[in-house]
């Protein structure tokens, strides 16, 4: 199996309601969240764990947005577009990386290690790649695997957190 087909095999499994605020409830209590300044957040999609009610914390919200095929992070004040890939975007100021920051990450699947199955673009890897940023992966536990084929240029988060 491969990382291609191991996505194939996720394709239409959304992640459920419950998952999501079971998700959301440990990120809240979690030290590492409380101790942030600045969050770097996502616009879930059908098959991630939903954050958004992480959006209305006392913390500088970022959300990604891509340009020029390169994902940056913009500041969210509320208003969103639709971007590239149909994903909503924040129009606010540019994301300049703080001491005390800290990235939750989605995926298609995580494994046990913390290493990600992304969707094959690679935004994530090349946005921390020349970062020190504190990295949480969020994941329902179904999406937790053995093995997703991981290569060199792979980044591990800090640490998952399931359902």
């Amino acid at each position: 199996m491969d990382k291609m087909i191991l996505r194939r095999s996720f394709r239409g499994l959304e992640t459920n309601e419950d998952s999501s605020i079971a998700v959301v409830r440990k990120l809240k209590r979690c030290k590492e969240l409380i101790a942030a300044d600045t969050l770097l957040l996502y616009y879930p999609l059908k098959d991630e764990i939903d954050i958004k009610p992480l959006y209305s914390l006392d913390k500088k919200i970022f959300l990604p947005v891509i340009k020029n095929n390169e994902m940056l992070f913009r500041r969210y004040d509320g208003a969103l577009k639709k971007g590239k890939f149909g994903i909503m975007e924040p129009t606010g100021e540019y994301y300049k990386q703080g001491i005390n920051d800290l990235m939750i990450v989605p995926a298609v699947a995580y494994d046990k290690d913390g290493y990600r199955l992304g969707r094959g673009k690679g935004f994530y890897d090349r946005f921390l790649a020349d970062k020190k940023i504190k990295t949480i992966g969020v994941v329902s536990k179904l999406r937790v695997v053995s093995d997703v084929f991981r290569e060199y240029n792979d980044i591990k988060v800090d640490f998952i957190i399931t359902d």
